[in-house]
C-alpha cells in the first residue's frame, strides 16, 4: 500500500509550490517534443497513404501519374522577414510592458535586468526588418501575393 509522504499530507500546497520550478522548467521541452512528435506522425501517415495508393494502383494495372511518385514539396514559401520582424518587435513591446508592470519588490535589483530581456526579440526583429529592406532594395522581392 502506497501512502503519501508526510510533508505532502501535512501541507500539500507547500509541496506543490516546491514542484512548480521543476514543472515550469521541464514543460517547454515536453511541449516542443510533443509538437515534433505530432509532425513526425503526420508525415509518416502521409507517406504510408501515398505508398498504399501506389501499391493499389499497381495491383490494378493503372498508370501512375508522375505527381504521385514525386516527393512532396514542403509548404514553405519564401521567408517573410517583414512579418517576422514586426511580430518580434510586438513581442518585445509586450514583454517590456509586462516587466514594467510586474510587481517586483522595491529593493529588487533584478527588475532592471529582467526588463532588458525584451531587447532580445526586439533587436532580432529590427535585424529582420533591415534584412527585408536590403533584400527589397536589391530586387529580391517577395513572390507571394498578400
Amino acid at each position: 500500500m502506497h501512502s503519501l509522504p508526510l510533508a505532502f499530507a501535512l501541507d500539500p500546497v507547500a509541496t506543490l509550490h516546491d514542484l512548480l520550478p521543476i514543472v515550469a522548467s521541464v514543460a517547454p521541452f515536453i511541449f516542443v517534443i510533443c509538437i515534433l512528435a505530432i509532425k513526425a506522425i503526420k508525415n509518416f501517415q502521409e507517406q504510408r497513404l501515398r505508398h498504399e495508393t501506389v501499391r493499389f494502383a499497381l495491383e490494378k494495372g493503372q498508370a501512375l501519374p508522375p505527381e504521385l511518385l514525386a516527393q512532396p514539396k514542403s509548404d514553405e514559401g519564401p521567408t517573410d522577414d517583414r512579418k517576422a520582424g514586426m511580430i518580434l518587435i510586438a513581442v518585445a513591446i509586450g514583454m517590456a510592458l509586462f516587466f514594467h508592470g510586474f510587481p517586483f519588490p522595491p529593493d529588487a535589483s533584478i527588475a532592471h535586468g529582467v526588463a532588458w530581456l525584451a531587447a532580445i526579440p526586439g533587436l532580432i526583429g529590427v535585424a529582420l526588418l533591415i534584412n527585408w529592406a536590403l533584400n527589397r532594395r536589391n530586387g529580391a522581392h517577395d513572390t507571394r501575393k498578400p
